[in-house]
């Protein structure tokens, strides 16, 4: 399935269908992984275990998100099972890693500033990088950051930090607990992850596994992986208490 996916790939010069190609290769892919669960649920025990340990239960249970746990035990389950296959494009299971920084995101923290949002009327526009993010039709915000990718949703906790959205956002949430040097190391690494270890893989090259384990230690790092500074993000956020 990766094979003809990438000959596809390779002889289309449509990125709108090369990229719908590369999405249908996923999906293929993940439903053999998904019938994995039921045909070697030991590989899943065993999955869960060892991500529960590497992050600690605080990290492994903050993740908000039922989804954000699946995405994250099927990549793990992806990454035993290929070990041995000989020059994999690991590009498929980068997704699925991706997949638990963009759930968390949106399920916890970008809804968050939506229901902020909701609050302030006469916000009307927010600084995105080169983006101008507005309220929908019906003047909701909900939805509004929701269609954010990883990068753009960078150049968002950039430009907060920076001030660009100090009145709307900024204050809400330095009020919170939130730092500005938070921000920007998270903004940082979503960037690294869209263009490096998620689009690159996917558009540009294929990836190797030494760039998925490279990806892997930036999100498990146990002193400041990227999940448990996203763990933290999210219950700031929420329980809207201030830093210590």
């Amino acid at each position: 399935a990766q094979e003809t996916a990438l000959r596809e790939i390779e002889r289309s010069r449509d990125e709108d269908r090369a990229e719908r190609t590369y999405d249908e290769l996923l999906e293929q892919l993940h439903r053999l992984v998904q019938e994995g669960s039921r045909i070697q649920p030991a590989a899943w025990r065993a999955a869960r275990a060892r991500v529960a340990e590497e992050l600690g239960p605080k990290v492994f249970n903050g993740l908000r998100a039922e989804d954000s746990r699946h995405f994250l035990l099927t990549a793990e389950v992806f990454l035993t099972a290929s070990r041995d296959v000989a020059d994999m494009d690991a590009a498929p299971i980068a997704v699925e890693y991706a997949k638990v920084v963009e759930t968390e995101l949106q399920k916890r923290f970008l809804t968050a500033l939506e229901d902020h949002l909701e609050s302030r009327a006469e916000i009307r526009t927010i600084r995105c990088g080169r983006k101008t993010l507005t309220p929908d039709r019906d003047s909701s915000w909900k939805g509004a950051f929701q269609r954010l990718g990883l990068g753009d949703t960078g150049y968002l906790l950039e430009d907060i930090a920076n001030g660009a959205n100090d009145s709307a956002l900024g204050d809400f949430l330095r009020s919170r607990g939130v730092q500005r040097g938070a921000l920007l190391s998270i903004s940082n690494d979503l960037r690294v992850i869209s263009t490096k270890y998620r689009n690159g893989a996917a558009h540009t090259r294929r990836l190797s596994r030494n760039d998925l384990l490279e990806f892997r230690t930036l999100l498990f790092s146990p002193e400041n992986g990227l999940l448990r500074r996203l763990v933290e993000l999210g219950q700031r956020v929420e329980a809207g208490t201030r830093a210590p």
